[in-house]
């Protein structure tokens, strides 16, 4: 069996092409946690000393009901068409060709994966269409939340002491719901909503970026290699 091999010049070249993606990815993502700590540091200011507090349930919308599991049998035969991302409790495990949600949601880790090593939820921002099995719950902020400000504020609020399950980790609704978050003057509200909405819409411009440019990679890699695609030298 014959195999191409590229020469030596045209594999520098190769690694040059990859090595350019994976480092526009590196900055993205490097900017991304740049504005993730900015958003945060914004949050801390403005909500840390803030006397006022109210429960999480009279602040988002759940729409946990709409949840549907899939096996990875029956992930299998949704492979055929556009595909879209099958989210799990704290990543996305698959991508299949439909889809129950359209829109931007928070999914927040119900059980399994619900914590972090700091001691805070396991969040997700899923935005366009997808599908979600129920190991996470979906949630919308209400007014005066945003979906954006809501997300700061998750970010920061410890929640050791919702988490049931000593085998399992697990949040369900009722605790979820009886977590308590800041709620400030609708005059901080304003500037903390602005200012998250101005973060956030240039965090998800940066990984929409990140997703094309994985995609593009790890098409490009094997045609490459393979000597499909050939690159000038």
């Amino acid at each position: 069996m014959d195999i191409f091999l590229p020469s030596l010049p045209e594999q520098k070249a190769i690694a040059e092409v990859l090595s350019s993606l994976d480092d526009k990815i590196d900055l993205l993502t490097r900017q991304n946690k740049t504005l993730e700590d900015l958003g945060q540091a914004y949050f801390r200011k403005w909500f840390d000393d803030e006397k006022n507090v109210g429960r999480l349930g009279d602040y988002i919308q759940l729409f946990d009901n709409k949840r549907i599991p899939l096996s990875a049998m029956e992930r299998e035969k949704k492979k055929d068409g556009k595909l879209y991302p099958y989210y799990g409790a704290a990543t996305i495990m698959d991508y299949i060709n439909d889809y129950i949600f359209d829109g931007e949601y928070i999914l927040l880790g119900e059980d399994g994966t619900v914590e972090t090593a700091d001691g805070y939820p396991v969040l997700q921002y899923a935005t366009g269409k997808f599908w979600c099995n129920n190991h996470a719950h979906i949630l919308q902020a209400k007014p005066p939340y945003t979906n954006y400000s809501l997300w700061f504020c998750l970010r920061q609020c410890t929640i050791s002491h919702i988490v049931s399950g000593a085998v399992q980790p697990k949040i369900n609704q009722q605790n979820l719901n009886s977590l308590e978050i800041p709620v400030p003057p609708q005059n901080v509200f304003d500037k903390i909503n602005e200012i998250s909405g101005n973060i956030f819409s240039k965090i998800l411009a940066n990984s929409e970026q990140i997703y094309t440019l994985q995609k593009l990679r790890d098409t490009l890699l094997p045609k490459l290699i393979s000597g499909e695609v050939r690159v000038k030298i």
